[in-house]
C-alpha cells in the first residue's frame, strides 16, 4: 500500500539502466552485500565496499548514470546520511 505501481516501474527502470553504487554500514552492510550478489547472478554490475570510507570515494566520481542506493535501517547513520547529501 505505501508503494505505488507507477513508482515501482520508474525503480525497476532505473536499476535496468543504471550503475549502481550501494552504500551501507553495520547491520546495512549484509543487506547491500546480498543485494550485490543478487545483481551478479541476474548480470547487473554493481559496486559495493563494507568500509564507509571506501564508500565515500564513489560519491565525487557519480554520473548521472549511476543510481545510488543507500541502506540504512534508522535513516540517520552519520555516514550513509554524509554520502547521500
Amino acid at each position: 500500500h505505501l508503494l505505488s505501481a507507477s513508482t515501482l516501474e520508474d525503480v525497476v527502470k532505473a536499476l535496468e539502466q543504471a550503475k549502481i553504487l550501494l552504500f551501507g554500514v553495520g547491520g546495512s552492510a549484509n543487506v547491500c552485500d546480498d543485494f550485490r550478489h543478487k545483481l551478479m547472478r541476474i548480470g547487473k554490475r554493481s559496486s559495493y565496499y563494507p568500509d564507509m570510507h571506501l564508500q565515500t570515494i564513489f560519491v565525487p566520481a557519480m554520473t548521472l548514470e549511476d543510481l545510488a542506493v543507500f541502506g540504512s535501517y534508522c535513516g540517520e547513520t552519520k555516514g550513509i546520511v554524509t554520502a547521500a547529501k
